[in-house]
């Protein structure tokens, strides 16, 4: 199954996934992508100075995944959740719930059963 993510795939899988992908990241595409990134970046800016200012720790990990989650929902499906400030959300806590990687999860062993092995 890790054969097959992009950064590690090579010659003929690699050529497959790129196929797959390229169309995605066109240059018109990034350019359209690019203002809803500078969008949740000054979002993300705004809360981390907020932080700052109450002097409250920061969660790397939970601001970048908030912005990151709401750069692909948005880019990907013209969605707005806005994680960052919402983060109990239904959407948001289905989604975290979806992507948390735990070797024991159901999903990740029906992925691994259903995935061809190469």
């Amino acid at each position: 199954m890790l054969k097959s993510a992009i950064s590690i795939a090579e010659d003929e899988q690699w050529k497959r996934i790129r196929t797959v992908l390229s169309p995605t990241f066109t240059s018109g595409k990034l350019k359209e992508m690019f203002p809803i990134m500078m969008h949740y970046g000054k979002v993300l800016m705004r809360n981390v100075q907020k932080q700052v200012e109450k002097d409250e720790p920061i969660a790397v990990k939970d601001v970048f995944g908030a912005y990151s989650m709401d750069v692909i929902t948005s880019t990907s499906f013209g969605v707005n959740i806005d994680s960052m400030n919402n983060p109990q959300d239904p959407f948001v806590k289905e989604v975290k719930k979806l992507v948390k990687f735990d070797f024991f999860s159901p999903l990740f062993i029906l992925i691994c059963k259903l995935a061809p092995a190469h």
